[in-house]
C-alpha cells in the first residue's frame, strides 16, 4: 500500500551547566514559538502532515459511521445499555464518548489545518513546496471536517483563525456554514492536482502519495450543495450541485469496478472507483487511536477499529449492528446475472451479515480461514455455539449484523491475533456518487437521465434496469415486531410505476426508489443521516411514517430537531456563547 508518511518533529532542550543571574532571564532560544515551528516551508509542510494524521484519529479509525450510519434508519445496537440509549436517540449523555470525541477530534483537524493556512502566507522563500497548493490541502480538509460538524449539528462554531485556549466562539448559522465551505472547497478545488500518481503525469513534490485533490474537494463542494437546505421546508441546492457532480463524473476518469467487493477490499485499495480514502496500514501500536484516543502520542496507530466495534462474534464486538429491515428491502428482488453463484444483489455479503448468508451466497467465505459450509475455524474446530468456529451464541436469527470494513477480507486469525485491520476506509467513491447525481438530475427536471443512472449502478450489483422489475422483484413484506408497522419493499417504494419499460413514473417514484438503491449501494458508509433528513423526515409526514414502520428508534422517540445530533453537553457548558439548537 501507498501511504502519507507521518514524519515527527522532535525538539530538543539543551541542558545548561551554570549560569548566572543575566542568562537566567533571557528567552529559551529552544522554546517553541511561532517563529520556530512555523518558520520554514519545510515546516509548513510537516505541519500540513500533521493535518493528514488526524485521519488517524478515533473519529475515522472508528466513530464517523457510529455517528452518520449508526444515528440513522440503517443501524441500532443491541449492545450496552448507554450504547443503545445513543444509537436508538434516548440521549440521556449528549457528552457520551462516540459524541463528545467526535466534535473534538474534528476541531482538532480544523485547527491544524488553520495553523498551516495561516503561517504559510508568512514564510517569504518557497524551493521545494508549492504554497499554494499547501494552503489549498488544508483549505479542502478544512471544508471537509466544516461539512460533517455541519451535517452532524447544524450550528457548530466556525473558526477560520489560530485559536487560544481561553476563545468562545459563537454558534455557527448553518447557511453561513455551507458557504464557507463551499468557498473552502472551491478555491481548493481551483489549485489542486487531479492526481500525485507519476504515471498521471504528477511530478511535484508529494510523489506517488494519496493526498486530497481537487476532485476530493470537488465532492465536498457538491455534497455541501446538495444539503444545503431547510430541513424543515425544503429548498436544497440540487442544480448547483448538478453541475460539480457532472464534473466530477465527465472529467475525473473514475469508473465503477466490476466488483463491487473491491471497494471494501484491503488488496484493491486506491482503485478506479476511489475518489478519497484514508490509508490506513498495519502498525506496531494498535491502541493509539482506539475509543477516544487522541493518537497524538509516541505510539502512534495508523489503523482502523471498525471491525472490532461493528463485526460480529467472535472478531467484533457488535456495539452496532444494521436495522433488520435492510435485509429484506435488499431482498425485494432477484439478481438478473448472477454473480458468485448467487440468484441475490451481489452488495448484500459485502454488506451485511446474517443467519442466512451461506445459503444465499454458497461460495461466500466469511474470512478467509474459515469454511463457509461448516464455520470452522481449523479442521479440529467444534462447531456449534461452543466451538471455536463461527460465534453461534452471539448471533440472533432476526438481527442484522454490518459486514462492511468488518475485517471479513482477512484472516481471522492474524487479525484477531494482531488487532490490526489495514483496510483504507474510502470516503468519496464513484459507486455513490453516481445516485447523488442520479438524484439532482431527477430534482431539476431530467427523469429519464436519473433512471439511466440509477440503472447503471444497479447493474454492477447484477440487477436488471428498473423497467425490467416485474421479471425479477420478488415478494418482500415484513412486519416489524418493535413498530407493529408492515412494510412492502416494492408497493411502497415507487418501483411498480418502472415496471415493462413504463414511462409514466414521476420525480416522487424516482425518490422513492433512491430511499431503497442508496442503502444498498452505500449502507454503513456514513451516508444516511444527511440523505434521509434532505428526504424529508422532519417537514414530510408520509416519509417519516415510512421510517417510523422500518425504524424502532423513530418511531418511538423521534421529534424533528432529532434529525441533528446534539452538541456535547461539555462544549455547551463551557462557552456561554453555545447552546443547543432549540428543542434539545
Amino acid at each position: 500500500m501507498k501511504t502519507v508518511k507521518i514524519w515527527t518533529i522532535v525538539l530538543c532542550s539543551i541542558l545548561l551547566g551554570s549560569c548566572s543571574k543575566d542568562v537566567l532571564e533571557l528567552s529559551n532560544p529552544n522554546s517553541l514559538t511561532t517563529a520556530t515551528a512555523f518558520g520554514t516551508e519545510a515546516d509548513i509542510n510537516s505541519s500540513l502532515i500533521g493535518i493528514y494524521h488526524s485521519f488517524y484519529s478515533s473519529y475515522y479509525a472508528m466513530m464517523n459511521t457510529l455517528q452518520f450510519s449508526g444515528q440513522s434508519d440503517e443501524a441500532t445496537s443491541e449492545s450496552a445499555a448507554w450504547i443503545q440509549q445513543y444509537a436508538k436517540h434516548v440521549y440521556s449523555d449528549m457528552n457520551c464518548r462516540w459524541n463528545f470525541t467526535s466534535y473534538n477530534q474534528l476541531y482538532e483537524q480544523v485547527a491544524r489545518c488553520n495553523q498551516v493556512i495561516q503561517y504559510a502566507e508568512g514564510i517569504e522563500e518557497w524551493k521545494t513546496y508549492d504554497k499554494e497548493q499547501i494552503i489549498a490541502q488544508a483549505r479542502a480538509i478544512r471544508a471537509f471536517d466544516y461539512y460533517q460538524l455541519a451535517m452532524m449539528y447544524q450550528i457548530p462554531p466556525y473558526v477560520d483563525y489560530v485559536a487560544t485556549a481561553g476563545d468562545q466562539p459563537e454558534a455557527g448559522v448553518f447557511d453561513d456554514l455551507c458557504q464557507k465551505i463551499i468557498d473552502d472547497a472551491d478555491a481548493a478545488y481551483k489549485v489542486l492536482p487531479a492526481s500525485y500518481q507519476t504515471s498521471a503525469g504528477y511530478n511535484g513534490p508529494w510523489k506517488d502519495s494519496y493526498m486530497v485533490t481537487k476532485w476530493f474537494a470537488a465532492c465536498v463542494k457538491a455534497k455541501t450543495y446538495m444539503n444545503w437546505g431547510d430541513y424543515l421546508k425544503g429548498g436544497y441546492h440540487y442544480a448547483e450541485a448538478l453541475a460539480v457532480y457532472k464534473d466530477i463524473i465527465d472529467n475525473g476518469h473514475f469508473v465503477m469496478m466490476d466488483d463491487y467487493t473491491d471497494n471494501f477490499r484491503f488488496t484493491t485499495e486506491n482503485n478506479a472507483e476511489s475518489i478519497f480514502e484514508i490509508q490506513f496500514e498495519t502498525c506496531s501500536s494498535n491502541f493509539g487511536n482506539y475509543w477516544g484516543i487522541t493518537n497524538n502520542g509516541a505510539n502512534v496507530s495508523t489503523t482502523s477499529w471498525r471491525w472490532k466495534f461493528l463485526g460480529t462474534g467472535p472478531v467484533g464486538w457488535t456495539d452496532q449492528n444494521g436495522e433488520y429491515w435492510v435485509l429484506p428491502a435488499f431482498k425485494n428482488e432477484k439478481a438478473k446475472e448472477h454473480i458468485n453463484g448467487s440468484e441475490w444483489d451481489s452488495r448484500i455479503p459485502a454488506t451485511i451479515f446474517y443467519a442466512d448468508i451461506f445459503k444465499d451466497f454458497p461460495q461466500h467465505v466469511q474470512w478467509q480461514t474459515w469454511s463457509a459450509t461448516q464455520g470452522k475455524r481449523t479442521e479440529s474446530d467444534e462447531i456449534g455455539p461452543e466451538g471455536a468456529g463461527f460465534s453461534f451464541a452471539d448471533w440472533v436469527t432476526n438481527r442484522v449484523y454490518c459486514n462492511k470494513y468488518t475485517g471479513q477480507y482477512q484472516d481471522y486469525v492474524s487479525l484477531n491475533a494482531s488487532g490490526v485491520d489495514a483496510t483504507n476506509q474510502r470516503i468519496f467513491r464513484l459507486g455513490e456518487i453516481l445516485l447523488d447525481y442520479a438524484e439532482c438530475l431527477a430534482q431539476t427536471g431530467d427523469l429519464k437521465g436519473a433512471v439511466a443512472v440509477i440503472d447503471q449502478v444497479r447493474a454492477r450489483a447484477g440487477l436488471c434496469p428498473l423497467g425490467e422489475r416485474q421479471n425479477y422483484k420478488v415478494e418482500s413484506v415484513w412486519t416489524n415486531p418493535e413498530t407493529g408497522g408492515t412494510t412492502d419493499f416494492n408497493k411502497e417504494y415507487g418501483y411498480a410505476a418502472f415496471e415493462n419499460n413504463s414511462s409514466s413514473y414521476t420525480l416522487a417514484d424516482i425518490m422513492k426508489v433512491l430511499d431503497i438503491e442508496c442503502m444498498k449501494e452505500s449502507c454503513f458508509e456514513t451516508e444516511r443521516l444527511v440523505d434521509i433528513r434532505r428526504w424529508g423526515l422532519s417537514r414530510d409526514s408520509d416519509y417519516l411514517a415510512k421510517v417510523k414502520k422500518r425504524s424502532y428508534k423513530y418511531n418511538a422517540n423521534f421529534t424533528p430537531v432529532r434529525a441533528w445530533l446534539p452538541l456535547p453537553t461539555d462544549d455547551v457548558q463551557n462557552n456561554p456563547n453555545l447552546s443547543q439548537l432549540s428543542g434539545w
